[in-house]
Formats: structure tokens, sequence, C-alpha cells
């Protein structure tokens, strides 16, 4: 898998980046290879690459990753926050019993 980052925040994850280059007679930007590109489109929009600078671009860092960690890391994720709902919950059941308490009592 690859990490796609720009700045210091990542942006999106893949398979594989989609590289890109100019075709010189239309001005559109095809696939490519990774030794032809020029630039990495990323949901539709065209990024540039850290050694290929294009003006008004934002640069896309590109890092390939361990995709069974990332899995790992977002799993971890969802766990811990499905855990803080259940005890949100709880919390709310409880506060519920007592505000019937003191409303009876």
């Amino acid at each position: 898998m690859f990490q796609i980052t720009i700045g210091n925040k990542i942006f999106y994850t893949s398979t594989a980046p989609n590289y890109v280059k100019k075709k010189i007679s239309s001005g559109a930007w095809i696939k490519s290879s990774k030794d032809d590109a020029e630039a990495v489109a990323v949901m539709g929009e065209i990024y540039s690459l850290p050694n290929k600078p294009i003006e008004n671009k934002s640069v896309a860092n590109i890092k390939e990753i361990d995709g069974g960690t990332i899995i790992f890391e977002v799993s971890k994720k969802t766990q811990d926050n499905a855990l803080k709902v259940v005890d949100i919950q709880e919390a709310l059941c409880d506060l519920s019993e007592e505000l019937e308490v003191l409303k009876d009592g």
C-alpha cells in the first residue's frame, strides 16, 4: 500500500498511486508509469511530485507502507471508539436511574 501526504497530513492511502503525465498534443493528464510520471492524481485532482514541482499545485509525498499495519491501527481505533460509546451509554443509564430516584424521592 501507499500513503500520500500533503504537508504533514496523511491525505490518501491507496494500493497504488495514480501516476500521470501531461499529453503534449492536448494538455490532458494521462496515466503513466512511475518513471515517466510528472504528477500524481488523487480523487480527480493533480498534485506535483517532490522532484517535479508544478506551479500552483500542492506537493504530494508518496511512501510505501505496510497495509497490515494500517488495517490494524484502524481496527484498534474503531474498537477503542466502540468501547467509549459503551462507556457513554452506561453512564447515561446510570444517570437516568439516578434521575428516577431523585424524581421519586
